[in-house]
């Protein structure tokens, strides 16, 4: 059966599946406020994505040397769509970091804020406790990997919408 299977997967097109697009993005660092202005390690900038139907799988890698002018906390931007306004907040694996500056014995977390196309990033004490945002960083890195939904046209038959934004 598996074989079978292995045959139908490969005569699947682009044609079979509705909404299906790969495609390439420059994620940028920013802050929660005002965005601010990043400048990037060269080859250190990159971004990719799969959307099918609702659902976008994202892989960003992201090294910053300098971030100017950002305010409020630390978040990755510009992401190719804007998140599903569900409420969910999809978590996301964090593959590396590197000089990302967090309180003493936390971890770093972070998630797809809703109604917008940012991962925010969080810290946790590593024995329990709250959440707290992560400060400015003006460099570092990070690589992110992540599946999100999105809103799809309320017209679309092959899946069902979201809540989507109404301005």
């Amino acid at each position: 059966q598996i074989r079978q299977m292995d045959q139908v997967l490969d005569r699947i097109t682009s044609a079979d599946v509705p909404n299906y697009e790969e495609g390439a993005f420059d994620p940028t660092i920013r802050g929660t406020g005002t965005a601010g202005t990043g400048t990037y390690t060269v080859g250190a900038r990159s971004g990719r994505y799969t959307r099918v139907g609702r659902l976008v799988h994202i892989e960003l890698y992201l090294v910053w040397t300098n971030l100017t002018g950002a305010t409020g906390t630390l978040a990755v931007g510009n992401l190719p769509f804007t998140a599903a306004n569900s409420n969910t907040f999809p978590s996301l694996a964090i593959g590396w970091a590197n000089n990302i500056a967090l309180t003493a014995n936390n971890v770093l977390t972070a998630y797809v804020n809703s109604n917008s196309a940012t991962i925010v990033l969080y810290q946790y004490p590593t024995g329990g406790g709250a959440a707290a945002t992560v400060p400015i960083d003006t460099a570092g890195g990070i690589q992110i990997e992540v599946v999100y939904s999105i809103c799809v046209s309320p017209n679309s038959a092959a899946f069902p919408t979201l809540k989507c934004p109404t301005t």
